[in-house]
């Protein structure tokens, strides 16, 4: 049972680093429950295990001779092994494996029927502390299935019934054609720059409006990507949806200096937040 497992206790992988076959490594737990950039999916097991090519797929064992995980990836600047290595824990494995075994591929769960600015609190008893912790949580129900959510809604706790959806495969909107040096804009001054979504970007997004970014320009702007759809923006309590780049950079053009914002953003099959604080109109 991965959820035994303590940071600090000792772990052993075998593998095939570099084909060299059976090979043992060991060291300890650094962390447990870590989210990976688009692997929001899996809570990886962090350990300093040395993992280089070939121990993926291998098993990673505790000191009582079980499977805890499947060491899967490592954290490098230069290719090589730096003390990072990380393992998917064997329940999830088992997950996967059964869902393979009986359909042929993996339905991850996504879509619940909450509302946007719904803060979640619980999702079918488990506390959501953080959220890191919800993709994981959602991930791991069948979909079909329903679940109880508990959700801080516009001041009230209440609890709703869902029926949990599949996660399809990822459209992320692509990036518009390049058209030259896109033209000074308002939104430039928050690092990054927009153009209009295409007809073609509206339909497979299923949005009446919204610009994607096309472009960041401040390497410190690393809460916006490029590829990411506005689809509106808060400011003082007020929120207004995102027709156009015309109407985005008016709406941007009219803040005063050091205003922050909050903008509604989809990123892939997510919608998020984020934060930021804008220059408002130059002068």
């Amino acid at each position: 049972d991965p959820n035994r497992l303590k940071v600090g206790e000792w772990v052993v992988a075998i593998g095939s680093p570099f084909g060299f076959d059976s090979t043992v490594t060991a060291g300890i737990v650094s962390a447990k429950g870590r989210s990976l950039p688009q692997e929001n999916f899996v809570p990886f097991i962090q350990t300093d295990v040395a993992i280089n090519p070939g121990n993926s797929g291998g098993p990673l064992f505790n000191m009582r001779g079980e499977v805890v995980g499947i060491n899967s990836q490592i954290y490098s600047r230069t290719g090589g092994f730096m003390g990072l290595s990380f393992a998917i824990p064997i329940d999830v494995a088992m997950e996967v494996q059964s869902q393979l075994r009986q359909f042929g591929r993996v339905a991850r769960a996504e879509k619940a029927g909450v509302e946007t600015g719904d803060i979640i609190l619980k999702f079918d008893g488990k506390s959501v502390s953080n959220s890191s912790e919800l993709p994981r949580i959602v991930g791991s129900t069948k979909p079909g299935n329903k679940a109880t959510l508990e959700v801080w809604r516009k001041g009230v706790s209440r609890e709703i019934t869902v029926t949990v959806g599949e996660l399809p495969e990822d459209r992320v909107a692509s990036r518009s054609e390049r058209r030259g040096k896109p033209p000074e804009q308002a939104a430039n001054r928050l690092g990054f720059a927009v153009v209009d979504l295409t007809a073609e970007q509206k339909r497979d997004l299923k949005l009446g409006g919204g610009v994607i970014v096309e472009e960041v320009r401040n390497n410190r702007r690393a809460d916006v990507r490029a590829g990411d759809v506005i689809t509106a923006v808060t400011s003082k309590g007020q929120t207004t949806e995102v027709k156009s780049t015309e109407q985005f950079n008016k709406l941007l053009g009219q803040l005063e200096r050091n205003t922050t914002l909050t903008l509604h953003v989809r990123r892939g099959e997510s919608s998020l937040f984020v934060t930021v604080r804008g220059e408002g109109a130059p002068g």
